[in-house]
């Protein structure tokens, strides 16, 4: 459907004077229409399922001659797995064919009830939207599949075995489905009739398109492109953890919102495309769209993730998970669950006996009747066996929110900053190997045990102690005034320190300066990628001087430099230091490490770990607080020195 000037006047109407985004919600479904659903389904017994066979699953049907505006009516059939295939969309010969749902469960407070199999089902008011523009879709798309697999009531919520059984399915189940289809919720008035407009005409990748009036779209400010955008990329589906799998796997996929629907391929097309506006995105808007690593590059993530599924590349868990920190699972054990299906290091398996091998190293078992601390830490035993190293280990943050060990990273703490471990994948070659950036443990001797689920027994060496700490960076927003004080207090620390030690570290005031710069941007650009140390650069903070300039008028200049170059270093600081303490060691060495670390932390290189450690000294045991960056140690130099290894014991 074609953008009018009505929809455009009515789109500029609705963001003027205000945030432009007044997204339809639950109550998008008429109260009539919820009133006569209630009214039905009162009465009728409470749905029961039946128990699945191995090999099996369940789908649903819409039943046939309903009144189109009543109460949402289902069938619920077993299938065997054997019987379904993704070539077309219509069974024949005894083929079922499917449609699986890719959606967000939604908070649950406010139900709906429907019918399954002339029996009353509760489903989320987000799910109930969803079956009702299911429905009116279908009935007007003959070449529609007509059967559906949707968690929420194809397995019983209820019965955790089940649910370990078909988690391990999962992958299986939307590989196999005749399509994905993906509902991003209701539509926002006024603005997603343009986005979807925009996708359906391939205005973005096709700007030859005789059919497009764009004297009229050019009336749309970046500004308000970006709105646009941001209408379907700030969905919560984009932050869901079982999405990853579900978008990756799929054959094909349809994302639907509200009654707007387009094919995935011009929605990540024009992902990519929206990459442009990244800048836009960095300096215009609130936290995570202004880091540039949730909403846009969440498209980029799941095409290269389909790159690498469809042409059998490897994915290892850490790659995964470290690239969706930002997402989010209802239950915590699904942080990990949702992505072992797609991992090609670690084998996810139910609870099968048959299946289960007591001597494999890289089975994890998806059990819902375990506790996320117990998936957690199994998850670190399973990792660490597998690849005979520890890195695991530097995904740790702290403090955690469950009660773990310290050296079991907590996968459902709120860590938005970017980790130093891997290369990011926007980065690395889709279809390449991962990528470890850096090597500070090569040399060293790699022994460690697991002494149950609480000690882990590691050789190492004690290389530094944290003698000074500056403030954290924890502000959420772009780079502004509070950026700057903090790099400003940062560099104050770095320069003006003096060390018993330091002709073991950054002697010349020249080096000492390349040494805190290379410290901010941790050898890296603003995308993650590894550059030379005399490559590192954000000299006009260096050459700031308190003495002849005032703040306010450094940051107005800092503010206004809009080139390229100066933005690219001011992003690849910014992404490094977020959620991060600048420190300097008792040798005189910089670096940046977690916001818990203390005056007194240790800096530890443990065999097995591509990174350095904070490691606290308790008693006679050690907890990790977080990875960290020391300049001029991250390539192996510490084994070099003859420092003598230790076996610590973390608890």
């Amino acid at each position: 459907m074609p953008i009018t000037d009505a929809d455009l006047s009515a789109f500029l109407s609705s963001i003027e004077g205000s945030s432009g985004f007044q997204q339809l919600t639950d109550d998008s479904v008429t109260e009539e229409l919820l009133t006569a659903q209630a009214d039905y389904v009162n009465g009728l017994p409470d749905f029961r399922y039946r128990s699945l066979r191995d090999g099996e699953i369940r789908v649903i049907t819409f039943e046939q001659g309903g009144d189109e505006d009543g109460p949402i009516r289902l069938r619920i059939h077993h299938v065997r797995t054997s019987q379904c295939k993704e070539e077309d969309g219509k069974a024949s010969d005894g083929i079922m064919s499917y449609s699986a749902l890719s959606y967000v469960w939604g908070t649950g407070e406010k139900k709906t009830p429907i019918v399954i199999n002339n029996c009353s089902f509760a489903v989320t008011s987000e799910l109930n939207n969803a079956l009702l523009h299911l429905r009116n879709y279908t009935t007007v798309n003959s070449a529609l599949s007509k059967s559906f697999w949707i968690d929420a009531m194809c397995i019983n919520q209820q019965d955790a075995r089940e649910k370990s059984i078909q988690v391990a399915l999962m992958k299986s189940i939307y590989e196999t489905a005749f399509q994905v289809i993906v509902w991003l919720g209701e539509e926002t008035p006024n603005m997603t009739k343009i986005v979807f407009s925009t996708l359906e005409n391939n205005i973005v990748l096709d700007p030859s398109n005789e059919a497009i009036d764009y004297e009229l779209l050019h009336r749309i400010t970046p500004q308000q492109w970006f709105m646009l955008g941001l209408d379907i990329m700030r969905r919560p589906w984009w932050r869901r953890m079982w999405v990853i799998q579900e978008i990756a796997v799929a054959k094909r996929a349809l994302v639907m919102c509200g009654p707007h629907v387009a094919d995935w391929k011009k929605l990540e097309s024009a992902g990519i495309w929206a990459q442009m506006l990244n800048t836009l995105a960095y300096f215009h808007t609130e936290e995570e769209t202004a880091r540039g690593d949730v909403y846009l590059p969440n498209v980029r993530f799941k095409r290269l993730y389909r790159i690498k599924i469809q042409t059998s590349r490897p994915m290892l868990l850490l790659e995964l998970l470290q690239n969706n920190v930002s997402c989010k699972a209802t239950d915590a054990r699904d942080m990990i669950f949702s992505l072992v299906g797609i991992a090609s290091d670690v084998e996810a398996v139910g609870l099968q006996e048959e299946r289960v091998d007591p001597n494999s190293k890289r089975q994890l078992i998806c059990d819902y009747n375990q506790s996320p601390e117990q998936i957690y830490t199994d998850l670190v035993h399973v990792h660490a066996s597998t690849h005979n190293s520890l890195n695991i280990l530097a995904f740790n943050s702290h403090p955690k929110d469950l009660a773990l060990p310290s050296w079991v990273p907590d996968w459902t703490s709120v860590w938005k900053t970017c980790p130093f471990i891997l290369a990011p994948v926007e980065y690395i070659d889709p279809v390449g190997p991962t990528r470890y950036i850096y090597n500070a443990s090569a040399g060293l001797d790699l022994d460690f045990t697991f002494v149950g689920n609480d000690k882990v027994h590691a050789i190492g060496i004690h290389f530094d102690t944290l003698r000074s700490l500056a403030e954290p960076f924890l502000d959420c927003h772009p780079p502004g005034e509070t950026f700057y004080r903090t790099l400003m207090a940062w560099r104050d620390l770095a320069l003006g320190e003096a060390s018993e030690h330091e002709d073991e570290a950054y002697i010349a005031s020249g080096v000492k300066s390349l040494a805190f710069r290379r410290s901010i941007t941790a050898d890296q650009t603003k995308y993650g990628a590894r550059v030379e140390p005399d490559t590192c650069s954000f000299d006009p903070l260096m050459c700031f001087d308190p003495a002849t300039n005032s703040f306010n008028e450094f940051h107005r200049h800092m503010m206004h430099d809009s080139s390229e170059h100066f933005r690219d270093s001011e992003r690849a600081v910014y992404l490094r230091i977020s959620r991060r303490a600048f420190f300097v060691t008792e040798k005189g060495y910089f670096g940046i490490g977690p916001p818990g670390g203390r005056d007194g932390d240790c800096v530890c290189l443990l065999g097995g770990c591509s990174v350095p450690l904070v490691l606290r000294k308790v008693r006679e045991e050690w907890e990790v607080v977080g990875e960290c960056f020391v300049c001029g140690i991250m390539d192996g130099e510490v084994a070099q020195m003859g420092e003598k290894s230790e076996v610590f014991v973390l608890r």
